[in-house]
């Protein structure tokens, strides 16, 4: 086995040396590099440069030289900021002209004035070749050479009406390529099929010149593994690592400070996410993001692709041998042709087989609106995303509570039983079509819930205090309603746990039965990233390291390591919590699963980390105003004096959703 990979890895290596030696090659291979068209890369200063970490510039990144920049700085610019001096190209870039500019952004380009014009030298791009057939070869740039969002406003949208796409094919196309390099791009038919897990759909085929990859073309499929790239999507994947350059840093692209993906940038797929506000992304790591950033997102690089017509194209050969990429074998009984894995595929992600069970005792302390009672039929919410019981059919109970007289809570009781009413502007977010969403079918008219007994699991028992952890997400509401940087202790989040949240959910003597706890926030493990200083809550929500990489997640009955799908992680929201906004997942193995976030900052102080449907962290995190994650709040009582009642327990073992 040995020798003959060894015998495969050489011929890949002849191969490749064969083609950038001989000087008139009429084809590359699969897996060689070559250059083609030029782009604003490298950096010209005129002394020390400090804007962007040593560890993740390359070499040739920053020219210093003051005497080229003095002559920059006096130099004659055309429309397009492009000028050029003893036959070389450059563009010069201000603030104004980049997609983020700030001066204090951790791994960021530092802007010390973004008014200040800064100068780039043209260089030649290079291109992984993927793959080559009948005399065309499909590209992916080797570096991202620039950063754009995936949108420039907020809302639902495919690859086919992103202003990403327009860029790329106008701004881009006419800045990298040459009239004579741009009629050597092929048009090509751009499939875009719905996202793999969620079946979000994204939109209709295109004809681009220029484009990004789709999820099919980075795993799950016989292509991703042709063109070099690990077909699952639950691994780090080298090959899916990639470095921004130093002008797509300068232009707003986040760079890593973790060791094993120092320097690297994520990118965007054409793939939408888990909603059409969200598209997929490929991190640092090299680890697929399924359910997406969402679409506004300003920091993530660029990886154009384009297909070239050899036979037209001016192309010049990277000297440097290099082999095909690695090959992966694909397992029969989970791959048929390009078919992997879906909505209804027996295969959705490989997961870690659990040895242990963890079992947690459970009690009942407080109540919260959770069952909606209504008069006729019920599709607000797709069937499997119903538990028993969420759904009360009482025509008449219906028509008394349409009559009933409310507080200024909307509140009201009949027969001794508590109740709740709402409309779609007391929701976080309302629509009447949003998949995997509670469907709104008068946004004027009042919906009516039952209050239920919250049920808890106790994660920890020191003396006669409880640590609990709410066994269904009872509520949603964004971490920040204002898209900044922002910490646990400021943000509007804890403030309305610990006032709406608390007040609705617990009388007066369970109030003051529940304890002020110290709540530490470390900075995210993998980035760094602060989460604020310390606080003292009666309700908060968990953090990383009590989810994850710690023994303290261990203590409380969730496994420690990271980067596995963990089902003692996977929880649902309340009918209630679905009409306020919550999503809910369509994948098969987690169907009505809802993800919740966590109090850890992600990989800026913009975003916050969540858990997914599937059990398993997201560190890089969401932006702190997603609208329609569920929350899972967490308190600590006195059982002296707290009148709770005991619940069933819990099993990890029977958390299969």
């Amino acid at each position: 086995m040995k020798k003959s990979s060894s015998l495969l890895l050489l011929a890949a290596v002849i191969a490749a040396t064969v083609f950038t030696a001989c000087e008139k090659a009429s084809f590359p291979i699969a897996g060689s590099r070559l250059y083609f068209g030029s782009y604003p890369t490298n950096e010209v200063v005129d002394g020390t440069f400090m804007a962007v970490d040593g560890y993740a510039l390359n070499d040739g990144d920053v020219i210093a030289d003051p005497a080229l920049y003095a002559k920059l700085k006096h130099a004659l610019w055309d429309e397009n900021d492009d000028t050029k001096l003893d036959g070389k190209r450059y563009h010069r870039l201000r603030g104004d002209g980049a997609v983020t500019a700030m001066g204090n952004r951790a791994q960021h380009y530092r802007w010390e004035h973004p008014e200040a014009w800064h100068y780039f030298a043209y260089a030649p791009i290079k291109w992984r070749v993927l793959s080559v057939s009948g005399g065309k070869a499909l590209l992916l740039a080797d570096r991202m050479p620039d950063s754009h969002p995936f949108h420039d406003s907020a809302g639902d949208v495919s690859w086919s009406g992103s202003s990403l796409r327009q860029w790329l094919n106008t701004a881009f196309l006419q800045r990298a390529f040459s009239p004579a390099e741009q009629e050597s791009i092929v048009e090509t038919a751009v499939e875009n099929a719905p996202n793999h897990y969620f079946g979000t759909s994204c939109g209709p085929d295109t004809k681009d010149r220029v484009f990004l990859l789709s999820e099919a073309d980075v795993f799950s499929s016989n292509k991703a593994v042709a063109y070099g790239f690990d077909p699952s999507d639950g691994k780090t994947d080298p090959a899916r690592r990639f470095h921004a350059t130093l002008y797509a840093k300068c232009r707003g692209a986040w760079w890593s400070p973790k060791d094993s993906s120092l320097g690297g940038s994520f990118w965007f797929l054409r793939t939408s996410g888990y909603t059409a506000e969200n598209a997929v992304y490929v991190g640092a790591e090299g680890d697929i993001y399924n359910r997406g950033q969402v679409n506004t997102c300003d920091d993530a690089a660029v990886l154009p692709a384009i297909v070239i017509d050899l036979s037209r194209a001016p192309i010049s050969p990277v000297i440097e041998a290099t082999t095909a990429g690695k090959k992966y074998s694909i397992p029969s009984e989970r791959y048929t042709g390009d078919s992997f894995g879906g909505l209804n595929s027996p295969w959705v992600r490989e997961e870690h087989k659990f040895s242990h069970e963890t079992r947690w005792s459970c009690l009942y302390f407080g109540a919260y609106p959770a069952n909606e009672i209504v008069g006729d039929t019920f599709n607000a919410v797709d069937d499997y995303a119903l538990a028993d019981g969420d759904v009360i059919l009482d025509a008449s109970l219906y028509a008394r509570l349409e009559k009933a007289e409310w507080d200024d809570d909307d509140d009201t009781m009949l027969d001794g039983v508590r109740y709740h009413r709402l409309r779609s502007e007391g929701a976080v977010t309302a629509a009447t079509d949003r998949e995997q969403h509670y469907r709104w079918r008068d946004l004027t008219a009042w919906h009516y819930f039952a209050y239920a007994p919250i049920k808890w699991r106790v994660l920890k028992i020191t003396g006669s205090k409880a640590l609990l952890l709410a066994d269904r997400m009872p509520d949603t509401h964004p971490f920040h309603g204002q898209e900044m940087d922002i910490d646990w202790r400021r943000s509007d989040l804890r403030r309305w746990l610990n006032d709406a949240f608390l007040k609705r959910a617990f009388s007066g003597q369970e109030s003051a039965a529940m304890l002020e706890n110290r709540i530490e926030n470390a900075p995210n493990a993998y980035f760094g990233t602060p989460s604020g200083p310390e606080t003292h809550d009666k309700v908060f929500i968990l953090s990383g390291n009590e989810v994850f990489n710690s023994p303290l997640a261990a203590d409380y009955g969730f496994y420690p390591g990271s980067g596995l799908d963990d089902p003692a992680r996977r929880f649902r929201s309340t009918l209630y919590a679905k009409c306020r906004g919550a999503w809910w997942s369509p994948v098969e193995a987690y169907r009505g699963n809802s993800f919740w976030l966590m109090r850890t900052s992600g990989y800026t102080p913009g975003n916050i980390t969540y858990i997914c449907d599937f059990g398993y962290i997201y560190n890089q995190g969401t932006l702190v105003t997603c609208d329609d994650a569920a929350l899972l709040p967490a308190i600590t009582i006195d059982l002296s004096s707290a009148g709770y009642t005991i619940a069933p327990e819990v099993s990890s073992k029977d958390i299969i959703r």
